[in-house]
């Protein structure tokens, strides 16, 4: 294992923080390889620093940045709780929302207009599943709002 000293000489101060500047991973954060398998920076670290933390457990930070890896900005958290922080800030996005909705919506069996004919026809749900080629759920979801939301007619007047 590296030793702390040879992975803070790869770190730049900024501030409170401890910023990476070697290798990152794919998704943007601090890597290293070592006795043939690749290793995130904080989970060597956080050994180096004696930080505990239970099996599961993933270092964050709390200062957000990717690459800080200053000891006290790093925290043990489960990966549940990870996933609901990052759905909260991230995916709730409505600007981010619609454009993956956008995207989606091209690879689909449906267009906006078949879903609006969905949302406001009067038909059972299986008779409009069989119309449209989709599952009862997904006709079920359409017209409670829940799929094919329309970004348009948003709070923002339309993105």
């Amino acid at each position: 294992m590296p030793s702390l000293q040879r992975l803070l000489s790869r770190t730049e101060e900024d501030g409170d923080c401890l910023i990476w500047k070697a290798t990152l991973n794919h998704n943007g954060y601090p890597t290293i390889r070592f006795s043939q398998k690749t290793w995130n920076v904080r989970t060597v670290i956080g050994i180096h620093y004696g930080k505990s933390k239970r099996k599961g457990d993933v270092y964050t930070t709390i200062c957000k940045n990717k690459l800080c890896l200053a000891e006290g900005h790093m925290r043990a958290v489960s990966r549940k709780v990870l996933a609901e922080k990052m759905d909260k800030s991230y995916a709730s996005n409505p600007v981010r929302a619609a454009k993956i909705s956008e995207s989606s919506r091209k690879r689909g069996k449906l267009s906006v207009e078949k879903a609006n004919l969905i949302r406001l026809s009067p038909d059972t749900q299986k008779a409009l599943a069989e119309r449209y080629g989709v599952s009862k759920r997904v006709v079920w979801e359409i017209k409670r709002g829940i799929r094919w939301k329309d970004y348009k007619s948003n709070f923002w007047g339309g993105l």
